[in-house]
């Protein structure tokens, strides 16, 4: 069965930068978290954007049944610049993961568009080849990418390289289908090394300014479909 934490990484995986950055931009986000009915979690996203800096952070916890039969936790940040709207350039990325007491974390330090360091605790080898990886993206600077909000034109485009540490992979919208309603949802697909991650969606709405706001993302997984709604 799917542990939480891998399932929070799947919905991390589901993640695509949307194009149009705003000069000034904060947003707290609460998601809702199910595994087919039944809520097993919540997920918080925060991002304040100045300029051409960002920093956003993110945190997900089990609660109800499955907090008191697996307790999971996991936060994350990420701070960076961009140089234009399509080109975000990560300086650090860390997370931190509790589950049943046991704490793993994952640090990525850059240097310009090359990844200069990853430090894992407890320690555990790092692939020779991460310091030689360029022009890549960390987890949370793509949760801050897909909640953004985004004008409807610049939904669901765009391919980019994700780097968590360990392995690279391009994710790529695919499939846009836009609703009478407003509503555009979208799959996405992934190649690299963990190129068997199955597809995922996400659903975005219309809001009152004429922008567009994620809604809802799932993912397949051998437990059911798992769902993250916001609040």
């Amino acid at each position: 069965m799917i542990t939480l934490r891998r399932a929070a990484m799947v919905l991390v995986l589901t993640l695509l930068p949307q194009l149009g950055v705003a000069q000034t931009q904060s947003f707290n986000y609460l998601f809702d978290i199910n595994l087919g009915m039944a809520k097993i979690g919540e997920m918080r996203v925060r991002a304040d954007i100045d300029g051409t800096q960002y920093s956003t952070s993110g945190s997900l916890k089990s609660t109800g049944l499955a907090g008191a039969i697996y307790d999971v936790s996991y936060e994350s940040r990420a701070e960076g610049s961009f140089d234009h709207p399509w080109h975000f350039i990560p300086t650090r990325y860390e997370s931190t993961s509790v589950e049943n007491d046991e704490t793993k974390i994952t640090q990525i330090s850059y240097s310009g568009n090359r990844v200069a360091a990853v430090v894992f605790q407890p320690s555990r080898d790092v692939p020779a080849s991460a310091t030689s990886e360029t022009n890549t993206i960390d987890p949370m600077t793509l949760i801050y990418y897909l909640v953004r909000p985004v004008p409807a034109e610049n939904v669901c485009g765009g391919t980019f390289d994700l780097f968590d540490g360990r392995t690279r992979m391009t994710v790529s919208y695919t499939n846009a289908r836009r609703f009478n309603d407003g509503r555009i949802e979208c799959s996405v697909s992934y190649t690299g090394k963990n190129s068997g991650v199955a597809l995922s969606s996400v659903t975005f709405q219309p809001g009152d300014d004429g922008m567009m706001y994620i809604s809802r993302f799932s993912a397949n997984t051998n437990a059911g479909t798992l769902t993250a709604r916001r609040r």
